[in-house]
């Protein structure tokens, strides 16, 4: 199948006709394959690669006009920009300088959240200790003094 499938097709000499070649000669090794070491006949492996086929068509579809679509995209942003040539090496430096700081400040912020998440935690968990100090009269005033206080 590797031999079969060559060399990858890079993207800048990516065209239909080179991915509809390839794709056939994968199929008609994959139908050597299975009619001589599977046991199935050819008409067999036909029929199953053209039911997968049929099925993985409108997904193939989609993906080709996803990636047709997506240099222009590309070319859009770029133009976009300031081109290389004309960006200030201290502009660099200080967006690089203003995303560190603003990082900085997340975290600073996270820690302070989880601090603040902790602290109401053991709050909580003192309050319920005070309220099982005091007595609410279910049970005796023995039995609470016994518990609360160890007498």
């Amino acid at each position: 199948l590797d031999v079969a499938k060559g060399a990858a097709i890079v993207s800048a000499e990516y065209t239909p006709q080179k991915a509809e070649e390839r794709w056939c000669r994968v199929r008609e090794a994959f139908v050597q394959l299975q009619t001589t070491s599977g046991g199935l006949l050819r008409p067999q492996v036909e029929t199953f690669l053209a039911s997968m086929e049929t099925s993985y068509r409108p997904l193939f579809e989609r993906k080709v006009a996803y990636l047709q679509r997506r240099p222009w995209k590309s070319v859009a942003k770029t133009t976009a920009k300031t081109p290389a040539e004309t960006r200030d090496v201290q502009t660099v430096l200080l967006r690089r300088l203003e995303q560190a700081l603003r990082n900085w400040r997340k975290d600073v912020l996270t820690e302070a959240r989880k601090r603040r998440r902790v602290e109401a935690q053991e709050r909580r968990e003192k309050t319920n200790q005070m309220k099982r100090r005091l007595w609410d009269g279910k049970e005796s005033r023995v039995d609470f003094e016994r518990r609360v206080f160890g007498r």
